[in-house]
């Protein structure tokens, strides 16, 4: 990302690289073009993800801490030498205020059978996003090795 004058890189965007390293070159470059299946994977992402609130981190961290199980989704940050690793996975699963799995919904109206390398590194990046932030152990250690800004969207039950 150095060669685009930014501090940071997304988890997509490493994972789009196992996709078409072209593909995301151009779309830093000139901007992402929308397509008639991306904005359909939208709609579908907010019918199956609607219903949660936004909550503080205080709120949040009541919620996880006092819920045998939440699902949030919330943004995760990590620095690894000067690079920011950002990304917003769909939701996190946490079962007694430790998160036990990382919820990526992919739409296609083909391959339906099949989970691409790239979007099994994407899913592998959030794990590691989520326990060098402290999340994934019990007790957790919220802060970790980044950031994560609990503006919790999700469920409790």
């Amino acid at each position: 990302m150095v060669r685009f004058n930014r501090d940071y890189v997304t988890v997509s965007e490493i994972a789009q690289q196992l996709f078409c390293e072209y593909k995301l070159h151009m779309s830093i470059i000139e901007g992402r073009i929308q397509t008639p299946a991306m904005e359909l994977g939208i709609i579908i992402h907010d019918e199956v993800f609607r219903g949660g609130r936004r909550v503080n981190e205080e709120e949040f961290m009541k919620a996880v801490k006092n819920n045998e199980l939440v699902v949030a989704t919330l943004p995760l940050m990590i620095n690894i030498d000067g690079i920011s690793i950002i990304g917003i996975p769909d939701a996190i699963v946490f079962m007694r205020g430790v998160a036990k799995a990382v919820i990526e919904l992919k739409t296609s109206n083909r391959w339906l059978d099949r989970l691409f390398d790239s979007e099994y590194v994407q899913a592998q990046l959030y794990a590691y996003l989520i326990n060098k932030l402290g999340l994934g152990v019990n007790p957790p250690r919220y802060g970790g090795e980044g950031k994560a800004r609990r503006e919790y969207y999700g469920e409790t039950t």
